[in-house]
């Protein structure tokens, strides 16, 4: 979505583009996507930075994962245009209709516990189940003196 953006002069793409290489004026770049361990590098080396194409790679040496991603990144790359239409509605739907709640938590223990909690019965959350999950997060972090800004 990022390389259709900036292809058609969007500036999303270049909003798209800071947020996932997080770039700061006063710190240094740390990606917000990262993969495993043995892909990570490649992709942080050539599918993060927009160049509207990844230079031409040497497949000899590559893990099947690095190979993965670097098929999958052309293949969207050389059908860019063939999308456009289902972009433009992916990023109509995106704008107009999805909301982001942030919770935050202070390890890896409780966001899983969140997310169980929220997704427990495998069915569409609605806004009721949020509504409850935000009054049982905000209460247990104000029993663990967590102050809660509403």
């Amino acid at each position: 979505m990022r390389d259709y953006l900036n292809k058609n002069k969007n500036k999303l793409g270049g909003e798209i583009q800071t947020y996932i290489s997080h770039k700061e004026a006063l710190r240094p770049a740390q990606p917000r996507l990262t993969l495993n361990k043995t892909d990570n590098k490649f992709f942080q080396e050539n599918v993060i930075p927009f160049e509207n194409e990844i230079p031409s790679v040497k497949t000899r040496g590559l893990s099947r994962g690095e190979k993965n991603l670097l098929k999958t990144y052309q293949f969207f790359q050389k059908n860019l245009d063939s999308y456009s239409s289902k972009i433009n509605n992916l990023l109509g739907n995106l704008l107009d209709n999805t909301y982001v709640i942030i919770i935050q938590v202070t390890d890896d223990i409780q966001a899983y516990t969140v997310f169980e909690t929220l997704n427990a019965r495998g069915q569409d959350l609605t806004a009721a189940d949020l509504q409850a999950a935000m009054r049982t997060i905000e209460g247990s972090a104000r029993s663990m003196g967590i102050t809660v800004e509403e």
